[in-house]
């Protein structure tokens, strides 16, 4: 070997030898759509494949240490957010969960449940031209967490509370 390849040998050596070592870390995602843009930081990742339209998106992101999951769906729809918080709340009784009342504050219909022993909440809103649906499962505080860092075209979709 010459010895410019014995220098370029070495390096590459020492290289991959420090990758080796480091520690890995994971790149933060953002989750950009019509409606919100959220940083998903080191913790959170979308789940499945997002439905994420002009007109609609319904995207999962899920926190495996946390144990908890969101599901957010918005788009362009006429029902009223205490409609479509009322079916739901009836859907999980008949399921046999434990449903609290249905509360409003800020604009946004909501309560929250415990299912099997998962706790979450539902809620929703609109602007009279979108609605929106957001349930978050198993870890109510981490995913709350997370609903204050969205950063959304229009806020009166989503809980500020």
């Amino acid at each position: 070997m010459t010895r410019f390849s014995l220098k370029h040998f070495f390096l590459s050596a020492m290289v991959c030898f420090a990758m080796i070592l480091s520690p890995m870390t994971a790149q933060a995602e953002v989750f950009q759509s019509h409606y919100f843009t959220v940083d998903l930081g080191n913790s959170w990742r979308v789940s499945g494949r997002p439905h994420n339209m002009e007109h609609s998106v319904n995207v999962t992101f899920i926190n495996p240490n946390a144990k908890s999951s969101i599901n957010i769906v918005v788009g362009s729809g006429q029902i009223k957010p205490s409609v479509l918080i009322n079916n739901l709340a009836s859907t999980l009784k008949s399921q046999h969960a434990n449903v609290g009342p249905i509360e409003q504050k800020n604009g946004v219909v909501y309560f929250e449940f415990s299912l099997n022993g998962i706790r979450g909440f539902s809620c929703s809103a609109t602007n009279g031209k979108d609605v929106s649906s957001i349930t978050v499962l198993g870890n109510p505080q981490a995913g709350m967490r997370l609903l204050t860092t969205i950063k959304a075209k229009d806020q009166t979709l989503f809980p500020n509370f």
